[in-house]
């Protein structure tokens, strides 16, 4: 047991628990809401799936989470029943994915979430779940979408300039051997 924590009255307890949850949600660009019961053994493999996805989960405790976020986005949802977070810091498609994973295996349902700043239902977290790539293929697939036609268009344009002092190239030498 942290001997720290013990010295803390359970307000100032509180208060210090608020102050992490405010921190978790400004370093995190999506949290995800969810309503679960799992074994710890379970819980524990899941948190490790997802660090390694670069997201985090954490039980918290409804009222001061739900203060947290009233600080945060400027409202003050009403959360029940047992409540875990999972905090994105980079790409949430990941970490959606394999959220949905426990949703359809029963171990877990949605309650709701934040990307950016905005609220999203559960409908959302679906629907980025099943994005089929993650957000950095999509960028990349955005740039190569850019970069593939300046490309082409830089060789067709050289094209003819090769020919055209290969051209050159073949009649010096034509001319040379005479």
């Amino acid at each position: 047991m942290n001997t720290q924590n013990t010295k803390l009255t359970p307000k100032e307890r509180k208060k210090k628990r608020l102050e992490e949850y405010k921190k978790w949600l400004e370093q995190s660009n999506t949290v995800i809401l969810l309503e679960t019961t799992m074994p710890a053994i379970e819980v524990w493999s899941l948190k490790k799936e997802l660090k390694e996805k670069q997201a985090d989960y954490h039980v918290v405790k409804n009222r001061l989470f739900s203060m947290a976020l009233e600080n945060i986005y400027g409202e003050k949802p009403d959360i029940n029943g047992f409540t875990a977070a999972v905090f994105c810091k980079d790409d949430p498609i990941i970490p959606a994915k394999s959220i949905m994973k426990l949703v359809n295996e029963k171990k877990a349902s949605l309650k709701f979430g934040y990307c950016g700043k905005k609220q999203i239902d559960q409908e959302d977290i679906k629907k980025l779940a099943n994005v089929a790539a993650s957000y950095k293929e999509l960028i990349g697939k955005l740039i190569y979408a850019i970069e593939y036609p300046l490309v082409s268009f830089s060789y067709i344009i050289q094209s003819p300039l090769q020919r055209f002092i290969f051209s050159l190239n073949k009649i010096k030498e034509n001319k040379s051997l005479k």
